[in-house]
C-alpha cells in the first residue's frame, strides 16, 4: 500500500472518530436542541427513553426530600370557666369531726391547685352515727353523679381529712380535663404523716350557741289545758351534748271549783318559773338532730279567785318539778331549725286551790292539781355560733 493511501485511511478513521463524537453530544441534548451533522441522521429520544448520560464520571446523585403533609389550622379551645374549691366543695359534717376549711386545703394540696372546673360540685356528708364514715357526691354537671363513701375511715381526726381529701382530689382529677397530672400522676404525693407536718391552722375546739322561741300547749301543770311560752339558750362544749336554760310562763283563766255554793266564783292560775336541762343529742340525718332531756323547773306558783262574795286576795307558793323529754329539729337554713318537743314535768311539791268567800269560809271543794304534767312545744332554734 502506498504512502497516500495510509494516509487516507487515517483521515478517514479520525473523521469517523470525530463524527462519532458529535453524535453523542447532540444525543445529550433535546430535539428542538439537536445539532444535524452531515453524513449522519440523528433520531429525537421519545419520553420514554432516559437522556444519556454524559461522559465522564458519575456524580453523587441527590437525595429527594419527602413532602410534609398540608399543615391544618391550629385549632384553638376557648378556656374552661373554673371556680374556686371553697365554692365547689360543701360539708355537712354530722358526727364527724371534720372542718369544711380544713378539708378544702387538703383537697388543694394534693390537687396542687385551689380551682377547679365550673360545672364541678362535691357534696360531703359526714355519717349521723359513726365518726369515721364519710360519703360524698362529686356532679358534673349534665346529669353526671357519682357517690363515694369511706365507711370505715381512720379515727384519727387529722387522719380522716387526709383520706376524705385525697378520695376528693382523686375523684376531681379523673375526669378534670384541666388536670396536669395533680393526684393521679404525680410521684410525690404526701402521705399522711408529711401532711401532718405541715403547719396548718389547729382545729377549732367545738363550740355551739344558740338561741330558741317556743310555744306550747300544757295540760295538767296548771288545772287545764293551758298556753305557754319560752325562750331559752343551748350552748354546746361537745358535739353529743347540749345545755340549756330557759325561762317559762303559763296562765289559765276562769277555772271552776266543783260543789261551789256560788255559780259565779271562779280563779285564775298562772305559773312563771326557769329551767336547767342537760340534752345528749343524736344526729340521725346530716339535716336532722334528736334529742333527750332532762332536768328541773323551778318558779312561782300564783292563784287569784274573782265573782261575786268571793275573797279576790291572790296566794303565790314555790313550784318545783323534774323535766324530761325528747326533741328534734329539722334544718331549715344554715343556722335555722325547726323543732319539736314532748316533755313531762313532775312536781315536787304538791298544790291545791281553794275559793274563799269575802267572810273566810270555803266556797267549794278543793282542786289538787294532777301529779304529773305534759308540755307539747313547738319552735325555731337559731345557732349564733
Amino acid at each position: 500500500m502506498s504512502r497516500s493511501t495510509h494516509a487516507r485511511c487515517a483521515v478517514g478513521m479520525l473523521s469517523i472518530a470525530a463524527i462519532g463524537t458529535l453524535a453523542q453530544v447532540a444525543a445529550a441534548q433535546s430535539p428542538a436542541q439537536s445539532v444535524p451533522l452531515p453524513g449522519v441522521t440523528a433520531t429525537p429520544a421519545t419520553p420514554s427513553s432516559p437522556p444519556a448520560a454524559a461522559a465522564g464520571p458519575a456524580g453523587p446523585v441527590p437525595e429527594s426530600k419527602p413532602q410534609s403533609p398540608p399543615q391544618s389550622p391550629t385549632e384553638i379551645h376557648p378556656p374552661v370557666p373554673m371556680h374556686a374549691l371553697s365554692e365547689a366543695v360543701t360539708l355537712e359534717s354530722g358526727a364527724t369531726c371534720l372542718d369544711a376549711d380544713r378539708l378544702i386545703r387538703r383537697v388543694a394540696r394534693w390537687l396542687g391547685r385551689d380551682q377547679v372546673e365550673m360545672p364541678i360540685r362535691v357534696s360531703v356528708h359526714g355519717s349521723a352515727a359513726r365518726a369515721n364514715s364519710v360519703s360524698f357526691v362529686i356532679d358534673r354537671g349534665a346529669g353526671d353523679r357519682a357517690e363515694r363513701s369511706i365507711s370505715d375511715g381512720p379515727t384519727d381526726c387529722d387522719q380522716l381529712h387526709s383520706a376524705v381529701a385525697l378520695s376528693i382530689a382523686l375523684a376531681i382529677d379523673a375526669t378534670d380535663p384541666n388536670s396536669q397530672g395533680g393526684a393521679l400522676s404525680s410521684d410525690d404525693i404526701p402521705d399522711d404523716e408529711t401532711l401532718l407536718q405541715t403547719p396548718e391552722k389547729a382545729e377549732p375546739p367545738y363550740f355551739r350557741l344558740a338561741a330558741g322561741l317556743f310555744g306550747f300547749a300544757t295540760s295538767g301543770v296548771l288545772t287545764d289545758v293551758a298556753g305557754a311560752g319560752a325562750v331559752r339558750v343551748e350552748v354546746g362544749l361537745v358535739r353529743w351534748l347540749d345545755l340549756r336554760a330557759g325561762a317559762l310562763t303559763m296562765a289559765v283563766g276562769d277555772q271552776s271549783i266543783a260543789g261551789a255554793a256560788l255559780d259565779t266564783a271562779w280563779f285564775d292560775a298562772s305559773l312563771t318559773g326557769a329551767y336547767l336541762e342537760a340534752c345528749p343529742a343524736f344526729n340521725a340525718a346530716p339535716k336532722f338532730r334528736a334529742l333527750a332531756c332532762a332536768g328541773t323547773m323551778a318558779g312561782s306558783f300564783r292563784t287569784a279567785g274573782h265573782g261575786p262574795g268571793i275573797s279576790a286576795s291572790s296566794q303565790a307558793s314555790a313550784w318545783l318539778a323534774l323535766t324530761g323529754g325528747f326533741e328534734a329539729q329539722a334544718e331549715l337554713a344554715s343556722r335555722l331549725a325547726l323543732a319539736v318537743s314532748v316533755d313531762l314535768a313532775v312536781p315536787l311539791i304538791g298544790h291545791r286551790i281553794e275559793l274563799l268567800a269575802t267572810d273566810g269560809s270555803a266556797a267549794g271543794d278543793p282542786r289538787v292539781l294532777l301529779p304529773v304534767g305534759v308540755l307539747v312545744g313547738v319552735g325555731l332554734v337559731f345557732r349564733i355560733l
